[in-house]
């Protein structure tokens, strides 16, 4: 019995470890966000394991909603990471497609405009209303 909880204990270990290095180290959180994403992957991990043992090795009375909880992670993250392994393996399958037929793997990557600032913004907002205030003012015939 005890070989079976550490055995599915194992699985949301796995998947806390998959999620700390893919979303949390891996979009380079600094200071206190890498600190309250990693204790959140820590914590949500932990509930699965109650929530895993829950009957067998704890009290169902108290271990009912950390479970809950745990268990209901570990399917939000199952269903995600599996979307993910899809996304990657159509990808890849498309890049091989486009690779064989020599047209190279630009026609898949997505062209995204450089990133503008908010003052960039606002400037080109000015210039078309100072463009549209030219247009409409009355023009003199020569």
């Amino acid at each position: 019995m005890q070989l079976r909880l550490m055995i599915s204990a194992a699985f949301p270990t796995f998947l806390g470890v998959i999620i700390y290095l893919r979303f949390v180290r891996g979009v380079h959180l600094r200071g206190r966000h890498h600190v309250a994403a990693a204790t959140a992957v820590v914590v949500l991990s932990v509930l699965a394991w109650v929530g895993l043992g829950s009957g067998e090795l704890f009290d169902p009375q108290w271990a009912r909603f950390p479970g809950f909880v745990g268990l209901t992670w570990l399917a939000v993250v199952l269903y995600l990471l599996i979307g993910t392994v899809i996304i990657g393996l159509v990808s890849v399958t498309l890049r091989l497609v486009f690779r064989v037929r020599g047209l190279g793997s630009t026609p898949i990557r997505r062209r995204v405009n450089p990133t503008r600032s908010r003052r960039d913004e606002l400037n080109d907002i000015g210039a078309n209303a100072a463009t549209r205030r030219r247009l409409d003012a009355p023009q003199a015939d020569p």
